[in-house]
């Protein structure tokens, strides 16, 4: 090849690649140092997320917007009653250390608010004690002082199986985490209340739009377009006609899946969980207490559970398919009084009880299927 030829090339390689890659990560520098993400966060939070006067420790004022996953936890903010409060990297619990400690074993337990651990005690009352989570840590590091077991609970409330997915995936690296446990359904089968995103069935479309969403000029740009548009008319709390769950059983599957491989692909082990479900008492048949199948636009408790059921299926199926390791909660539970695993204000959300359980659960398969490593990286 002539050197002006190889010249030509080169010119073409900078003004190709070279040039645009730092015309982005200039962007990239601006945004961060002028806190314009920030600024649209916010708004956005106001807007979509609005606390009222007096309300700064109510249930639903942790929540702060995120262009990909529509909210995650608000650093600092207090849970009801201020039973527990959300770390400076937005997972609830005590600080940690992102980058993980010397000779410490690390699970990280993905799910939605049965992983988040608050359940209702009472009418308007919330309660936090030891969510299974928790409970595991403390089961661990009772059981050996030879190493120490760190549980982190990156439950958020009202999420699914996709957005567990994508959150573990963009904002979660770099834990060094041993074990993952996973536990998603009822928000899955949720009613379907507007447009809900799909994952992408492309490996390197996924990495593309993760790559993407890491970058804070991406995540300014889709956070003021959102701004934009959400000064367009509320749509309907609910979509017309019947029932639509937000994720269909395939995609559900499909969502447990990636999640599966995600972790796998970091060197960690994968536990899924099935979820249980409370019985139908009093407050529930009086309607003392919002009753969740009329939320979700289904006719009775019997139904309601049903569909919750089939979920808890898909779990086993594909704990089965990958061969994952499996805590049936669900099916555990159906050998107790599950009144007593649950308060009498919430079929959804186990009592200290029952968290206490599911994390026995949890260390017996953990420790009997040999799931821990044998001794914690030094």
């Amino acid at each position: 090849m002539q050197y002006g030829t190889v010249v030509k090339v080169a010119r073409r390689l900078v003004a190709v690649v070279i040039i645009p890659v730092a015309f982005v990560a200039l962007l990239e520098v601006t945004v961060r140092m002028t806190g314009l993400e920030q600024r649209a966060v916010d708004r956005m939070t106001e807007r979509l997320y609005p606390v009222a006067p007096g309300k700064e420790e109510g249930l639903f004022a942790t929540r702060v917007y995120d262009p990909l996953l529509s909210w995650r936890l608000r650093p600092g903010g207090w849970l009801p009653g201020r039973v527990g409060r959300i770390n400076s990297h937005g997972l609830v619990g005590p600080e940690f250390s992102w980058r993980k400690p010397p000779h410490t074993v690390r699970i990280v337990a993905l799910g939605d608010s049965v992983t988040y651990g608050l359940y209702a005690c009472g009418v308007g009352i919330f309660c936090r004690k030891e969510p299974y989570p928790s409970a595991l840590e403390n089961l661990l590091n009772a059981r050996t002082p030879r190493d120490r077991f760190e549980v982190l609970d990156a439950g958020v409330y009202g999420y699914s199986s996709l957005q567990g997915f994508r959150y573990y995936r963009v904002y979660l690296n770099g834990l060094d985490e041993d074990v993952v446990t996973v536990m998603f359904g009822w928000n899955d089968h949720g009613v379907r209340r507007g447009a809900e995103p799909d994952e992408f069935h492309s490996e390197w479309l996924r990495e593309l739009t993760d790559g993407a969403y890491r970058l804070a000029v991406v995540r300014t740009a889709a956070s003021w377009i959102a701004l934009g548009r959400s000064a367009e008319p509320t749509p309907a709390l609910f979509l017309p006609g019947d029932y639509q769950p937000r994720a269909s059983r395939g995609d559900f599957e499909y969502h447990l899946e990636l999640l599966v491989q995600a972790a796998r692909t970091r060197g960690a082990r994968v536990v899924l969980l099935t979820e249980p479900f409370g019985p139908l008492t009093e407050p529930f048949q009086k309607a003392t207490i919002a009753q969740p199948w009329v939320l979700n636009k289904l006719p009775d408790y019997r139904t309601y559970i049903d569909i919750h059921r089939t979920y808890n299926e898909s779990t086993r199926a594909v704990a089965a398919r990958l061969g994952v390791p499996l805590v049936d909660v669900e099916r555990e539970f159906e050998r107790y009084d599950t009144s007593r695993l649950f308060s009498p204000f919430d079929l959804v959300h186990p009592n200290d009880t029952g968290y206490r359980l599911i994390a026995q659960m949890l260390l017996a398969l953990l420790t009997g299927d040999h799931l821990l490593p044998d001794r914690a990286t030094p």
